[in-house]
């Protein structure tokens, strides 16, 4: 059974296998930005273990007035292991 959409014009053909190569890049790049992103390592050192867990920790020194602060495109949180892992642990 031949598809509907081969019938249309080549024009009106046209515009729909841009539109569903468009559909099915943005999808994959969804896919691999929001899926397969590598989250950046929380240092596996002496400082960074007896915080562990600690949001209030983490800002008291990557916070506006701490000692390396995070940069302004960084996102406002607390919740630091939501989006960083631990050096060694899978990505």
């Amino acid at each position: 059974m031949p598809l509907p959409w081969l019938k249309l014009p080549a024009m009106s053909r046209l515009r729909w296998v841009v539109f569903i190569v468009i559909v099915t890049g943005s999808a994959l790049l969804l896919f691999r930005y929001t899926f397969m992103k590598e989250r950046p390592p929380i240092p596996a050192d002496e400082v960074h273990l007896t915080v562990a867990g600690n949001g209030d920790a983490c800002v008291s020194c990557h916070g506006p007035g701490g000692g390396q602060p995070r940069p302004r495109s960084h996102p406002n949180g607390k919740d630091c292991t939501r989006c960083h892992r631990w050096e060694g642990e899978r990505p």
